[in-house]
């Protein structure tokens, strides 16, 4: 069970975002089990860059714009018969779908160059991220010169040259607009040259389709790492994914002429991306995007068709599988209104009924958008019916007080079941008078698909958090004697049992965001979807919170954990910053100082005192910090702040949506106690 999670990459601490820098300035440090490239290929792509630097790409397009630079090279292709006449094959006009990503890297300059020439241009910044994000799925293919656009991580996007020009846009900071504009402009360059010498080919098509219709869904929830800062920024990167989705399956042979039994699917594909593109168009006008939770679902539906349409293909994408199947999930309640279509459903779909998996090839295609939870991602070697043995003894043993020295405390001291597994306390109880417990007790619901546990981050698995707790003579007293009488021979095997309960026992996925996610379109009220549109817009909490775990870690791999400088002090109205190091105790790199574990908001109504020193009594207290913009906002110098951590001047009624939304839609039902 060590296994029990993927390898887990370093977690980061979001840095404030600063300005300067370049292609080649630094984004941030890596993820320490993050892939690395062969060295071979490092050269080449630090070459190709410098190359590209002393290439006359520093200073934008070449007369003529970057338009001109396209015809320039397309007229040198067509002068191609020369070099046939001195024995050198003609290279090939690019095709329609080759030109994709080209043509995105050639508009988004071109957007760019006018948005720099007069930076209170509002319509050209978006133009120019609308035409980037239409690029994102094919510019991502491209490891290293990906970075020199994106940043180098999942945890580091705003640290690269398109976050850090999105940030002084925000800041009106119109050197470093100047300065990262030109950094933005290089990048585009390498990857317009990179793709007009080396090609995408329609076979990366069943990669690139789904998991570029996943990614939209995580744009609209505001969680996709390097999402654009305001809300017409936001709207924007979505369409320009959607441009992609669309402009792909078009040019796309498999959608051109499908089989019989897939041409439902294709014409529902046509028809999910015409309602979003409706929608997008309306909040492009509005400013503003609302029913962001229905418009996920489509996206997950989406996917479904597309896969469906694509059919086998050793290439096809795939997200996780979820935790609980559409087909798996009870029937939704009578309440479900008449006549009211499941979100995304084509005609004629059941009124309220969950989604339907979508036919391929005998096999059914799940809907999955970044709402699903997923199913158990790896648990080692155990197979499913020893992992099924060690949860039955893990849940017998979680109550166990044997395994404590004097057997004065078992796990569920601590983590109370009726209490959302934690113990409505800012603090547990030490063993040790002399050596206090200083950190809340968080839920175990769902901790065991985060890619690190504890607030400090110390652990990666749940069975290794398990063990460090076993081995901790403040919490349960460190007592190896103890555990041949709790049916486990060591602490580690204790570990193992405890580690499969939390994995197949802890996390329902049977909140109403579940339920909605599945297709059930009244398992949210329409206050619960205006308080979502709230926590993914405005309040800015899904940035940090990310769904569909709605903690620290982005789907679809869940690999790395997030954590966040707040600046939360020891009492609400205190006047100092905690003092606990959090992160920074055990990374000692100053940026950590102070840094937590985003926790999972799941069940939130029934985790009270919040925050890692528990110094935060309700949720409405918890609310009005964020609110206030975190620590800055209440006078704390909090240098490492998150930059995602800002005033937010929500009304009354917005927070009172938001509030719904946290304590209803994200609440399994209770557990009893027996």
């Amino acid at each position: 069970m060590q296994g029990d999670l993927p390898a887990v990459r370093s977690g980061e601490t979001r840095a404030p975002r600063s300005s300067g820098g370049g292609v080649g300035a630094s984004a941030g440090p890596r993820g320490a089990g993050a892939p690395k490239a062969p060295p071979q290929a490092r050269k080449w792509a630090a070459a190709a860059l410098v190359a590209a630097l002393f290439a006359g790409c520093d200073g934008g397009p070449p007369s003529g714009g970057a338009t001109g630079s396209a015809q320039a090279r397309s007229s040198a292709r067509a002068s191609a018969p020369d070099a046939a006449a001195s024995g050198t094959p003609a290279e090939q006009p690019l095709s329609h779908f080759e030109r994709l990503p080209v043509d995105a890297a050639i508009q988004a300059q071109a957007a760019l160059t006018a948005f720099l020439a007069a930076p209170s241009d509002t319509r050209s910044y978006l133009a120019f991220r609308r035409a980037v994000s239409w690029g994102d799925p094919f510019f991502r293919e491209r490891g290293f010169m990906a970075e020199a656009l994106f940043g180098a991580g999942p945890a580091d996007e705003t640290q690269g040259p398109l976050g850090r020009l999105d940030a002084a846009v925000v800041a009106g900071d119109r050197k470093a607009i100047e300065e990262e504009g030109g950094a933005v402009k290089r990048a585009l360059r390498l990857l317009q040259d990179s793709f007009e010498r080396n090609r995408v080919r329609p076979a990366r098509v069943p990669f690139l389709l789904p998991r570029a219709a996943f990614a939209l869904g995580a744009i609209l929830a505001a969680s996709r790492p390097g999402v654009a800062s305001s809300a017409a920024g936001v709207v924007a990167d979505a369409q320009g994914h959607l441009d992609a989705i669309d402009q792909m399956m078009k040019l796309n042979t498999a959608f051109a002429s499908v089989a019989k039994d897939r041409d439902a699917a294709a014409s529902r594909v046509q028809e999910r991306i015409a309602a979003l593109r409706k929608a997008l168009d309306a909040a492009a006008l509005a400013g503003e995007l609302s029913e962001r939770a229905r418009l996920i679902v489509v996206t997950g539906e989406l996917g479904a068709d597309i896969r469906s349409v694509l059919g086998p293909s050793s290439d096809l994408w795939r997200p996780y599988p979820p935790a609980v199947s559409a087909r798996e999930s009870a029937a939704p309640a009578a309440s479900s209104t008449p006549g009211a279509a499941r979100p995304g459903a084509p005609p004629g779909a059941p009124s309220g009924a969950p989604s339907a998996g979508r036919q391929r090839g005998g096999a059914q295609e799940e809907p999955t958008s970044v709402l699903t939870i997923p199913r158990l991602r790896r648990v080692g070697e155990a197979p499913e019916a020893e992992l099924a043995r060690l949860a039955a003894l893990g849940e017998k043993l979680f109550s166990d007080k044997s395994l404590s020295a004097g057997s004065r405390r078992s796990c569920a001291t601590c983590h109370v079941p009726e209490k959302a597994y934690t113990d409505g306390k800012p603090h547990p109880d030490s063993l040790l008078p002399d050596t206090p417990i200083v950190r809340n007790a968080p839920s175990l619901l769902y901790s065991a698909l985060h890619a690190a546990q504890f607030w400090d981050g110390r652990a990666l698995t749940a069975s290794s958090q398990a063990e460090l707790v076993l081995h901790s003579k403040a919490e349960m007293g460190d007592a190896p004697a103890a555990f041949p009488n709790a049916s486990a021979a060591t602490a580690a095997d204790a570990a193992r049992a405890l580690a499969a309960f939390e994995l197949l026992r802890l996390a329902p996925a049977a909140a109403p965001m579940d339920r909605f996610a599945r297709g059930d379109a009244a398992a949210l009220s329409d206050e619960e979807k205006q308080g979502f549109d709230v926590f993914a817009g405005k309040g800015r909490c899904s940035r940090c919170h990310v769904p569909p775990l709605f903690g620290g870690a982005h789907p679809s791999d869940f690999a790395t954990p997030l954590f966040a400088v707040l600046g939360v002090p020891a009492t609400p109205a205190g006047k100092a910053l905690d003092p606990d190091p959090g992160r920074g105790a055990v990374t000692g790199r100053p940026r950590d100082a102070s840094a937590f574990k985003t926790p999972t908001l799941r069940n939130v109504d029934r985790t009270a005192p919040y925050f890692h020193n528990g110094a935060f009594p309700t949720l409405e207290s918890v609310v009005d910090f964020y609110d206030k913009g975190g620590g800055r906002g209440l006078g704390l110098a909090v240098p490492a702040q998150d930059p995602e951590v800002r005033k937010l001047d929500l009304t009354a009624a917005e927070k009172k949506a938001l509030l719904r939304f946290l304590r209803v839609a994200l609440a399994d039902p209770a557990k009893r106690a027996p």
